[in-house]
């Protein structure tokens, strides 16, 4: 006959045992939980990101002047059209007075995602017009360019036509005035940091340095050679924010030199660097670093 120690660790027992039981199916439902959410709700969830936008010398005439970023849309064959279609709508619902695109527009340069690009892009409006810059996908290049690359080329060359027959005019190391009466702000487009046609100071050849100036550049470390050229605010993509970002250590993957620029806004003396999230993704999974839409309202600077 078992002693009344033996039946009270065989209870104890079955109680540790219910308990791990119990601990591990809740451990389960949580991974099962967050996969289900990093794998299909995060990527289609897009934040709206509002910021004022001060820059110097800014005519009071352009105060509130608003102006929306997207960047790396990533049209590829296992994107979800239909949810690009919506942020598209999104943006269009804004009334931006400009609207620009920091590059990545496809995924690998993919030639069969060309008429879902003319298709996304041609609904854009803006009452200032529609800019984009090229990332380095738009021309498939993975890595900096070390000798010219014809195929990378002619990639280019047929998103940009896209674009302009779809009322987006794309900015090649060329700076665009944008004016509202007599008011002036100027809008510089650099070619793709990895590219042989990345070219700065062909850039900024005609900006004059008394007027605002905003650049676009789709990677981030193109920060380094514009912090000597007169631009006042530098709107990037390129990071996604890394896609994952783990509480208290950040993105443990990022495709750029300088690790610091993953996402958001830096202060860099008198300039200022804003690094968006992206709305689309290379692989279809986002934790803690939903798509975004970025909304800059111009202001004088005090």
């Amino acid at each position: 006959m078992p002693s009344l120690s033996d039946s009270s660790k065989q209870l104890t027992e079955r109680i540790t045992r219910r308990r791990l039981l119990a601990g591990g199916l809740a451990g389960l439902g949580t991974l099962t939980a967050g996969g289900i959410y990093a794998l299909r709700i995060e990527p289609f969830w897009p934040a709206l990101t509002r910021l004022p936008m001060d820059l110097p010398r800014l005519d009071p005439e352009l105060a509130g002047f608003k102006l929306v970023q997207i960047s790396d849309l990533h049209i590829s064959a296992g994107k979800t059209i239909s949810y690009l279609r919506k942020q598209i709508d999104f943006c269009n619902s804004l009334a931006p007075d400009l609207l620009v695109i920091t590059g990545d527009l496809v995924t690998r340069g993919d030639p069969r995602r060309m008429e879902d690009l003319a298709a996304l892009v041609k609904p854009l409006r803006a009452k200032h017009g529609v800019f984009a810059v090229l990332g380095n996908h738009d021309y498939n290049r993975f890595q900096p360019a070390r000798q010219p690359d014809p195929r990378a080329q002619r990639i280019a060359n047929q998103i940009v036509d896209i674009l302009q027959a779809n009322g987006v005019q794309v900015l090649r190391n060329q700076c665009h005035p944008v004016t509202r009466g007599n008011a002036r702000v100027q809008l510089v487009g650099l070619d793709d940091y990895w590219s042989e046609n990345y070219n700065p100071p062909a850039a900024f050849t005609t900006v004059d340095p008394q007027l605002p100036c905003i650049a676009l550049c789709h990677n981030p470390d193109a920060i380094e050679d514009l912090r000597r050229l007169p631009c006042h605010w530098v709107l990037s993509g390129h990071t996604h924010g890394g896609q994952v970002r783990i509480p208290l250590l950040g993105a443990p993957l990022l495709p750029v030199r300088n690790r610091q620029y993953d996402a958001g806004l830096f202060h860099l003396g008198q300039q200022r660097l804003y690094v968006n999230r992206g709305l689309g993704y290379l692989r279809r999974i986002r934790f803690n670093c939903r798509p975004e839409i970025t909304e800059f309202t111009l202001h004088p600077l005090a």
